[in-house]
């Protein structure tokens, strides 16, 4: 089993993950969609790499140290780390910072070792590289990024599993995640993982329509056909057009209303995800895949706002996968600050099937 997780952003540029690279696009379009391509989720994703000048300093390295204090404080963030005891001075000259746009390490060169004070690290957001100072006082090493966009607090410095999900929660304001797909069992395994890191309430539309119907999802395509299945849960997806705070993990192929174009007006009260089952072999295969999908509208999944393209599943791989749809999250939200708002005036006005067209003359979406 392989995954794959190729994520497309807002700015020019490239964000380095570990061993795989993440492409950054212009803003996604109605006709260019946000894309996710996850390579390995049964692996944890880590830099391993060290700077070439930092293996030529020493001949030992000293394990990493994870004692450091954090603030955000609007347009920039600080980091202190505490000096290690010895009997050597500590100056300017020996602490080492890395600073990238999306990611940092930090290394101090004693006598005789390399003490890695932070490991190569990703980010929560993005920071000014070029801006990184730093200085040593008596008891400590501070650091002071620039962040590229003051508006987003970051709720820490790494972006992991934690950070990532107290972040985009703050980011969505309420608004619903529905997710798509060709496989009921991926959707609905990946919801229950994305709704507990976004401390949401996951629910399931195969659940919804036995316990409504008081039949099971075979007797329902047996006894009434595989339409009247997709028609009763686009009933079920209008009729949560009104529910904040929630993931749905939708019916999967030709049952779900999500294989129909024509069933996608109920889909626009929530930022909707595509997981994708990929036969893609590399980020820029999936991107293709996926954009192909929006321009021929061979796919209906093809109107989601963002796709997590997956080349295999296995059900211990659902938190990495819920990962890059937590990734996928942030940076469309950040790429557009009033796509929350807008999806809220949505439910607000009605939910009448014009999303694209919403809008309120005056209105700042972005703090809606």
């Amino acid at each position: 089993m392989s995954y794959m997780l190729c994520l497309q952003t807002a700015s020019h540029g490239v964000l380095k993950l570990g061993y795989q690279l993440c492409l950054a696009r212009p803003v996604p379009s109605p006709c260019h969609p946000l894309v996710c391509l996850v390579p390995n989720p049964s692996r944890v994703l880590r830099f391993s790499t060290h700077a070439a000048s930092y293996r030529a300093l020493a001949s030992t390295y000293e394990s990493p140290t994870s004692d450091y204090e954090f603030r955000d404080d609007k347009g920039e963030v600080e980091l202190k780390f505490k000096l290690p005891a010895g009997n050597y001075k500590i100056g300017a000259s020996n602490v080492f910072v890395d600073a990238q746009d999306t990611c940092i390490s930090v290394a101090l060169a004693l006598p005789n070792s390399l003490l890695n004070v932070l490991p190569s690290t990703r980010l929560y957001g993005r920071i000014k590289a070029s801006e990184t100072v730093w200085f040593v006082d008596e008891e400590e090493i501070v650091i002071s990024l620039k962040k590229l966009d003051k508006e987003i607090t970051w709720p820490g410095l790494v972006e992991d599993w934690e950070n990532l999900s107290r972040g985009v929660s703050k980011l969505l304001k309420g608004v619903p995640v529905y997710l798509v797909g060709e496989s009921s069992e991926i959707n609905r395994t990946v919801a229950q993982k994305l709704a507990e890191g976004l401390q949401y309430v996951p629910l399931l539309t195969v659940e919804l329509l036995e316990k409504a119907t008081k039949k099971s999802l075979k007797q329902m395509i047996t006894e009434d056909g595989v339409k009247a299945v997709s028609d009763a849960e686009a009933v079920i997806m209008r009729s949560l057009n009104s529910h904040g705070r929630v993931v749905v993990g939708t019916l999967g192929g030709e049952y779900g209303a999500a294989f129909c174009s024509g069933k996608w007006a109920c889909f626009h009260a929530g930022v909707t995800i595509w997981l994708s089952q990929s036969t893609a072999a590399d980020e820029q295969s999936a991107e293709a895949e996926a954009k192909r999908a929006r321009q021929e509208q061979s796919k209906a999944y093809a109107n989601a706002e963002a796709v997590v393209a997956l080349s295999g599943w296995q059900e211990e791989g659902a938190q990495q996968v819920a990962e890059g749809c937590l990734r996928a999250l942030k940076y469309l939200l950040e790429t557009d600050k009033t796509i929350a708002g807008k999806k809220n005036l949505y439910v607000r006005l009605g939910c009448q099937g014009d999303w694209r067209n919403v809008s309120s003359p005056g209105l700042d979406l972005s703090n809606a």
